[in-house]
């Protein structure tokens, strides 16, 4: 699965990157503002998505970037 950060911001729970999330047909929630990746204490990335939030925690274990 993969998912396209958009942009970061900062929130009460800390320094976050929005990111959309094509793998749904629902464009709201793919492209929803609470999509979010969070810094961990490991200075990993994790979040979830709104299109899967209650059953779905994402790991970041890739970035690649656009030449």
């Amino acid at each position: 699965h993969f998912v396209v950060i958009m942009g970061s911001g900062f929130d009460n729970k800390g320094k976050y990157y929005r990111f959309f999330d094509p793998g749904t047909s629902r464009e709201n929630a793919g492209a929803s503002h609470q999509n979010r990746f969070y810094i961990n204490s490991d200075y990993g990335l994790s979040g979830t998505s709104v299109y899967n939030q209650a059953t779905k925690n994402y790991v970041v274990t890739e970035v690649r970037l656009r030449p």
